[in-house]
């Protein structure tokens, strides 16, 4: 394969059900040619690593590491795409036709970071489209590192900080922002999103790593307030009322 037009980095670890829909996603693109896949594997000890040979990925590493964000710099590390892009292991991009989507943007490679919506799936089906809150506020991350594509060349001067364990693409955002890079929204729907990932269940010590990375904003406590209001509602309420509360209330990156 000549240098591929983007890397996407996979991060796995034990999580042999969920892998097969994530890289079928990818291996399936029209643009197939274009993409070198990365698999990080954290030494799974179930079949995650059966499943992901089933796939070929260009490129696969199996080692014990310090966590997500450690493993997603290992793969932008390794990557010879000129661009980067994150699917976690149980996401999947959102249709056969993403990186299609995006050629004429990454070829013409004016952007350092390309943004873009994402659809959060839940277990008992329902599915909420989310955009990005760009241009708009940084008090927490606005996008979703499953919908964005970065330049690899700026990941690499800018890698993520591993100390944050829950909320490193957020410190890793106000350092770009800080730089002059400037997010480019695409209006595509560029992945879907499995509900209930690390930063989902831990959403208390995230904002917590909001405040340590970007100082306290009066904003949080809203984000604190609605993250309250929904474990609530799950708890207290009929199951359509509670599906209207969680329509109406985003507590998830880039909402």
């Amino acid at each position: 394969m000549s240098d591929p037009l983007v890397s996407i980095v996979v991060v796995t670890l034990n999580c042999g059900p969920k892998i097969a829909g994530t890289l079928g996603s990818i291996v399936s693109q029209h643009s197939r040619q274009s993409i070198e896949v990365v698999v990080v594997d954290g030494a799974s000890t179930d079949n995650t690593l059966d499943e992901v040979r089933k796939y070929s990925p260009e490129t696969l590493l199996s080692a014990k590491d310090g966590g997500i964000y450690e493993a997603m710099n290992k793969g932008i590390g390794v990557a010879k795409g000129a661009y980067c892009m994150f699917i976690n292991a149980g996401d999947e991009l959102a249709s056969t036709t993403v990186i299609d989507a995006l050629r004429a943007e990454l070829e013409a490679g004016a952007h350092d970071l390309l943004i873009g919506d994402h659809v959060v799936c839940y277990n008992d089906g329902l599915r909420i489209l989310v955009k990005p809150r760009w241009p708009g506020s940084t008090a927490g991350m606005p996008f979703s590192h499953q919908a964005a594509v970065y330049r690899t060349s700026i990941l690499r001067k800018f890698p993520f900080d591993s100390t944050y364990r829950l909320a490193a693409d957020y410190d890793q955002l106000l350092r770009l922002l800080r730089s002059g890079v400037e997010p480019f929204r695409v209006d595509l729907l560029l992945s879907v999103v499995e509900a209930g990932g690390v930063s989902d269940l831990r959403r208390i010590k995230v904002i917590r790593e909001w405040t340590r990375i970007g100082g306290f904003r009066l904003s949080y406590l809203r984000y604190l307030s609605q993250f309250v209001v929904q474990q609530l509602a799950a708890r207290l309420l009929p199951a359509r009322l509670h599906d209207a509360i969680r329509r109406r209330v985003r507590i998830f990156k880039g909402a």
